[in-house]
């Protein structure tokens, strides 16, 4: 659900077609890590045919697309095309509440 409104906040911040480019961006390559994490999380089920994993799920050896989707979410690694093009064409003020508002979360949520 914050990713919903980071897309728009990000699309609608300003009136540039660059803003709205980055914003049409940052939808696209969102939506594809969350594909690609559920492609591996689906074809993990498949192999093991359960949903109970234990204490973490991937207690053996993690899926490679799920690593991949879930580094292609955050932007890190060689998945990281779309970070400078995305945070170059947004205020400052989205920029900051972008970088921001997912680690806010993680901290409360720990």
């Amino acid at each position: 659900m914050q990713s919903f409104v980071a897309y728009i906040i990000t699309a609608l911040s300003g009136a540039s077609e660059a803003e709205a480019t980055s914003g049409l961006l940052y939808f696209f390559v969102g939506s594809l890590g969350s594909v690609v994490a559920l492609l591996g999380l689906s074809i993990s089920y498949l192999q093991t045919a359960s949903l109970t994993w234990g204490l973490w799920p991937f207690s053996s050896t993690p899926s490679p697309l799920v690593t991949a989707g879930l580094l292609m979410k955050i932007g890190s690694g060689p998945f990281s095309f779309w970070v400078p093009i995305v945070y170059s064409a947004v205020p400052l003020i989205t920029l900051a509440w972008l970088t921001s508002s997912p680690l806010i979360g993680l901290i409360t949520k720990l």
